[in-house]
């Protein structure tokens, strides 16, 4: 018998259609992207089961042909290309021929459209794979498509789901991510008869609607433009930074990607003003000649490559930080409460502010000196030691948080008076989904009404902290986590606390408080990385030397 065997067109329809729409959401972005390119004014999305029992997109667009209708279930039919040449000069979002034909390998499909210049339009279905006859109908212009019963004939695939709020939750967040690179158009989305997205206006009005006011109102904004490229940054004030890359949103000739040069440039442009693993929220919009980026690098169009990646990286890393350049980044307090000032002393009583120590070491000299207000230089016995400041001083506060926090790892701080926060629609989606890791933490928080949540109690650990900045840090990080741990999560409170109350690179040190730390580290036999895993010290040995000095 043959080991290699031809495989069915229903088996490669199926493989085809389970690279191109891996969940619901895929299944709206392939969706809103045609709708998108028909140039219509308003797009409307309508969900039932996170998608999983029907999926309707509506738009006003051009509209297609009765002759268009019936050639647009097919594999690898398209309006967007004629032929291959043509594949290095795609300007529209929708043009592989895959989508609605992955659609119909895995759903029950209803099509209909009528074009401007028709009095009358058509339907068609595809039911079980098998499309039906064309039947005339009458419609407003534009085309409606609706898919049902998504993967029902994919078992193995809808397994690996995930809940359905999950799933709703990618289908929003990609909604409000297209709605920002298309400002003319009007987007709503409803979810069982609910409305849950309408949103209207220009660019500055959807970056409000998608990061909430605050993180809005600290929007810092340039646009540039050269020969070949266009770059319009909207980037956040390094405060408002997150654990994860999700809110940095990427858009390359309007279309959203995740696209590891812009999003590299921009994070070295912050430079010292993020920690390694803060990420700058923001919406960069790229404009490219089609000739310049392929963008048929992936079945789901999420990734793009460039001709030039080393140009298109030193552009917009140079225009970043001139932007960075032209605003004061001070850090300040935003929105901390009152009697969360006053409470702001109950953990640290049992943390001073270096776990100082006195007890001096032979190895180590009285002399130092300390360069570029960041690296402090001390003789050894075995050459030199060079210490991280900011490293050192934050892996001493993270080893002294961490043993204060074992002491009140249950307890929590009732509010004087509950504070109301407003979130954002995905915001308040994570928290209706992870709502458990808050109170396992110690907060104790209520959704009041709309997108606004009622904290009442705080755990002891978060006591200081701007209460609206850290809810959203930790939505950020369940959301983005595959397995959202309770103790890792406090961990990354704590390693948090620590940073934010450690000694920076660039602050200008005395000896005195040199020595402190360095006496501190000494002490510890524990301390060699900080939180993030930096190094806080490095010996350069005598025969380091030497080499440096070709004596050896």
């Amino acid at each position: 018998m043959n080991k290699i065997v031809q495989l069915s067109e229903e088996t490669i329809a199926k493989i085809a259609a389970g690279e191109v729409i891996e969940r619901p959401s895929y299944a709206v972005k392939e969706l809103v992207e045609n709708a998108i390119d028909a140039k219509p004014t308003h797009i409307d999305v309508i969900i039932v089961d996170s998608g999983l029992t029907e999926i309707t997109v509506v738009d006003d667009g051009v509209g297609m042909s009765k002759e268009d209708l019936q050639m647009a279930l097919l594999p690898h039919t398209t309006s967007k290309i004629r032929d291959s040449s043509e594949l290095t000069t795609v300007s529209t979002l929708g043009f592989r021929g895959e989508g609605l034909s992955s659609l119909v390998a895995i759903s029950d499909i209803s099509l209909s459209s009528r074009p401007k210049n028709s009095a009358v339009g058509h339907s068609i279905e595809s039911v079980n794979a098998s499309i039906q006859s064309i039947k005339q109908i009458g419609m407003a212009t534009g085309t409606r498509i609706s898919a049902y019963k998504l993967m029902n004939n994919l078992p193995a695939r809808k397994k690996f789901l995930k809940s359905e709020r999950t799933e709703f939750r990618h289908i929003v967040e990609y909604i409000l991510e297209v709605s920002l690179s298309f400002p003319s158009i009007y987007f709503t989305l409803t979810h069982n008869n609910k409305k849950i997205v309408d949103i209207g206006g220009n660019t500055t009005s959807r970056i409000s609607e998608i990061f909430g006011e605050s993180v809005a109102a600290r929007i810092m904004s340039r646009s540039f433009k050269n020969s070949i490229t266009s770059v319009d940054l909207n980037i956040g004030h390094p405060e408002n930074a997150l654990p994860s890359k999700n809110k940095l949103y990427i858009y390359i000739n309007n279309r959203p990607v995740s696209d590891p040069v812009v999003a590299a440039a921009i994070k070295e442009a912050y430079g010292k003003l993020l920690d390694p693993y803060s990420y700058p929220v923001g919406a960069v919009f790229v404009s490219i000649p089609s000739q310049f980026v392929d963008v048929n690098v992936h079945p789901t169009k999420r990734e793009v490559r460039f001709e030039s990646a080393e140009y298109i990286f030193q552009e917009i890393l140079e225009n970043t930080r001139e932007l960075l350049g032209s605003y004061n980044l001070t850090f300040g307090s935003q929105n901390v409460h009152a009697t969360n000032r006053e409470i702001a002393s109950d953990l640290r009583a049992d943390v001073s502010k270096l776990p100082i120590s006195h007890i001096l070491d032979d190895t180590l000299s009285d002399e130092l000196i300390i360069i570029d207000n960041t690296y402090i230089i001390t003789p050894h016995k075995d050459g030199l030691i060079l210490f991280d400041q900011h490293a050192a001083h934050e892996a001493l506060l993270y080893e002294a948080f961490s043993k204060s926090f074992l002491k009140h790892k249950t307890e929590s701080i009732e509010l004087a008076a509950p504070i109301l926060i407003p979130l954002t629609k995905t915001q308040m989606l994570e928290f209706e989904e992870h709502g458990e890791v808050f109170h396992k933490m110690g907060f104790k928080i209520d959704i009041f009404g709309g997108n606004t949540v009622k904290v009442s109690a705080i755990p002891k650990l978060a006591n200081e902290h701007d209460i609206a900045g850290h809810i959203a840090e930790i939505l950020e990080y369940v959301s983005s986590s595959h397995y959202p741990d309770i103790d890792h999560i406090n961990n990354k409170m704590i390693a948090f606390l620590s940073c934010k109350s450690a000694i920076k690179a660039g602050d200008k040190l005395s000896k005195t408080e040199a020595f402190k730390i360095i006496h501190a580290l000494n002490e510890s036999n524990s301390v060699y990385t900080c939180p993030h895993g930096r190094p806080v010290k490095r010996i350069v040995s005598v025969r380091d030397l030497q080499k440096m000095f070709k004596r050896v």
